[in-house]
């Protein structure tokens, strides 16, 4: 069994005692314009999670405690889904969200529960704005603006030039997501959203919801290059180097 680190651990605790609440879930979202081949975008994503261990491990509760689960590349399947940005499409958005949050209430696997003296360590008062790593700036020259095909925004409001249909529709997905709790003991702690714009089939925003238990502001820079170098492999009908 791998051992959480101190900082999963709190993460691990918070997450639990909290039933599964959505907090310290980092959010990137990016803008493609220009056509998007999107199984090029997936399969990237998958070999982002194939290079990069820590998003395909799970964190279930073992012989003495929580412990680090990581799963074959090729039993993990990415939590990966396509919509097209309207009022029917994001209705049912919802939907699924809703029902994805609504096993995070289960009983650890092992009918165990944490020791008592694990609650002692939390402050109440903890918030993810309080956690330097969460909120820690991504270096905007480690962005993928550099690439022709791929901008990022981090600020979902930025949409708003796109008109403000589009920008409701956007911002209301992206809340619903964000919304969505993660079970760490039995789902992957990353999950990515494609959106289409229905009026605009060169203008495409993908949102990756990554658990902080797998995700701080020093990986933002290797993540931004494998998913590029990924991209534009698959795209081209080859596999990444």
């Amino acid at each position: 069994p791998i051992p959480l680190s101190p900082a999963q651990a709190r993460l691990w605790t918070i997450n639990y005692l909290g039933d599964g609440r959505p907090d310290y879930i980092s959010a990137l979202l990016f803008t493609f314009e220009g056509p998007l081949n999107t199984d090029a975008l997936q399969a990237a994503l998958t070999d982002l999670t194939t290079r990069h261990e820590v998003l395909r491990t799970v964190f279930p509760y073992g012989e003495t405690g929580p412990e680090q689960r990581i799963l074959p590349a090729d039993t993990a399947p990415l939590d990966f889904r396509t919509t097209t940005l309207n009022t029917t499409t994001l209705n049912k958005e919802a939907a699924q969200n809703a029902a994805l949050g609504s096993d995070l209430a289960a009983p650890l696997d092992s009918g165990r529960a944490p020791a008592p003296d694990l609650t002692t360590a939390l402050n109440p008062n903890l918030t993810a704005a309080q956690d330097p790593d969460l909120t820690a700036a991504l270096n905007p020259d480690l962005t993928a603006a550099q690439d022709a095909n791929l901008t990022e925004s981090l600020d979902p409001d930025l949409t708003a030039t796109q008109g403000p249909d589009l920008t409701t529709s956007i911002n209301a997905a992206i809340y619903t997501e964000l919304a969505t709790p993660f079970n760490l003991q039995h789902h992957l702690p990353l999950r990515a959203r494609l959106y289409l714009h229905d009026h605009d089939a060169k203008r495409h925003t993908l949102l990756l919801a990554i658990h902080h238990i797998a995700f701080d502001g020093h990986s933002a820079a290797p993540l931004h290059r494998d998913l590029a170098t990924a991209y534009t492999a698959r795209a081209a009908g080859q596999s990444p180097t």
